[in-house]
């Protein structure tokens, strides 16, 4: 009809034109940038928070929803807080972790892409070291399951008690045995004490006839004859092989003479009757063993030596029990310095008797104390040179020698101990046996050994 003005389909159109303030030129504008923006499928979605109502229209007031406590950012009012996801084992719920890990790494866009990688690569090492310890408790798992398999194996396990048992009854067979063979040995020894025993102090067994060395000397009346030639006479008189003779130690001496020790009066008798009935130009003398010595560890310097020779008879009685007549020889020979300066180590000559008494008790009283005891060598070893057989008083050197390195100054004053160097023995040296790494004064020394055998041939322990 005429006069009457057709509705716009566009509501918005409808709205705007019942306000005159707006021209109509900007509507239809507004219009088609909406459409044309509602059809775009690139525009932006809205931004949380802002109405989607178009415009010209009235914003109703929206009440804000609780959301619970403990509800993440997001989730709706109706959503319940899910339970943990189960998983069959720990590697795939590292598996899991892992790849979620990735997940939020790859969503993030702010993060600097040294910060992602250093984060994914402590992820991977952290999902191998579980890997790793998976694999390692399944293996053990099993290999205990095996060994429980094993054990637990009626007809295997009686094998094995059968086996334990023929065993122990094999031992017990092998140890009768030696034990028979150390009573026999015992036996055969006559309750002896041998040398290495005495050189040791041991205090379980007793010095016996067989342990003393009964010696002669042998000497030329011809001036003329030398050493080897009076050790080849001696050997066709005396003849060993042939007669039986048990001779245990034959040494030159200095002066051409020839030292024969035997471990029996016996053995010495058919020496020297065979000498004396087939050799007139040769001169038998006994050698007079010496008393052994003994060593008293700490005593007491306000004691005198009759101090001390007094304590040993009175406040012993019952170790000197069976000593008596000429056995009853005590001797101070000398004292050597000890660490502490109100004491010192007393060296004392005795009788064979009193020497075993003492070393198989091991301590004596005097006065106020228990004073330790043991075996003394009468080895002399020189404090200058180091040398055997002599003191510093008769040595014939002018310099003093060290004892660990073997230079020319004292031992307080050497540099290589300073430095803390290995020790080095110039009597193994001067043997030719090598470097020696001990102490001149050590009883490790091979040297000393030699020496020290050969200073107790002459001592009577019995």
């Amino acid at each position: 009809m005429l006069g009457q003005t057709t509705p716009d389909p566009d509501p918005k159109n409808q709205q705007n034109t019942k306000n005159p303030s707006i021209p109509h030129d900007q509507v239809s504008s507004r219009s088609s940038f909406g459409e044309f923006g509602a059809r775009s499928s690139m525009s932006p979605p809205a931004p949380r928070g802002t109405s989607s109502q178009p415009v010209g229209q009235s914003k109703t007031k929206v009440q804000p929803t609780q959301v619970p406590r403990g509800a993440a950012a997001g989730a709706s009012p109706t959503d319940t807080p899910k339970s943990p996801k189960k998983y069959i084992n720990r590697m795939t719920e590292a598996k899991a972790c892992l790849m979620k890990a990735k997940l939020h790494l790859g969503n993030s866009r702010n993060l600097k892409t040294e910060i992602k990688t250093g984060v994914t690569e402590a992820v991977d090492r952290l999902y191998a070291l579980v890997k790793e310890a998976e694999e390692d408790r399944a293996g053990k798992s099993i290999n205990n399951e095996k060994e429980v398999e094993v054990m637990t194996h009626p007809s295997e396990v009686i094998q094995k008690l059968e086996e334990h048992a023929k065993l122990l009854q094999r031992n017990s067979l092998d140890i009768e045995r030696l034990t028979t063979a150390l009573k026999n040995e015992q036996e055969s020894r006559d309750n002896g004490m041998t040398y290495a025993s005495v050189v040791a102090g041991s205090s379980n067994t007793k010095p016996a006839e067989t342990a003393c060395m009964h010696s002669i000397v042998v000497a030329s009346k011809n001036d003329q004859e030398t050493g080897d030639q009076v050790f080849e006479r001696l050997r066709k008189v005396v003849n060993a092989r042939e007669e039986g003779t048990r001779i245990d130690r034959i040494r030159k001496v200095r002066d051409r003479k020839i030292i024969i020790g035997c471990r029996n009066e016996e053995e010495m008798r058919k020496v020297k009757e065979r000498i004396g009935a087939k050799e007139n130009n040769l001169s038998v003398e006994d050698i007079k063993s010496k008393d052994p010595l003994i060593i008293l560890y700490g005593v007491l310097n306000s004691n005198t030596d009759e101090d001390i020779l007094k304590a040993i008879r009175v406040q012993n009685k019952h170790l000197l029990k069976e000593v008596a007549g000429d056995d009853d020889r005590i001797e101070i020979r000398y004292r050597r310095r000890a660490r502490n300066p109100l004491t010192s180590h007393v060296v004392a000559k005795v009788s064979p008797k009193i020497w075993q008494s003492l070393t198989n008790a091991g301590a004596v009283h005097v006065d106020m104390q228990r004073i330790r005891v043991a075996d003394q060598s009468p080895l002399v070893q020189c404090s200058r040179c180091l040398g055997y057989g002599h003191g510093k008083r008769f040595c014939t050197e002018a310099v003093d020698v060290c004892s660990h390195c073997g230079g020319e100054h004292l031992r307080s004053d050497c540099p290589e101990e300073l430095l803390v160097a290995p020790p080095s023995c110039i009597n193994c040296a001067k043997a030719k046996m090598g470097r020696g790494e001990h102490n001149a004064f050590s009883n490790d020394c091979p040297v000393r050994r030699k020496w020290d055998s050969l200073a107790r041939s002459t001592v009577a322990y019995c």
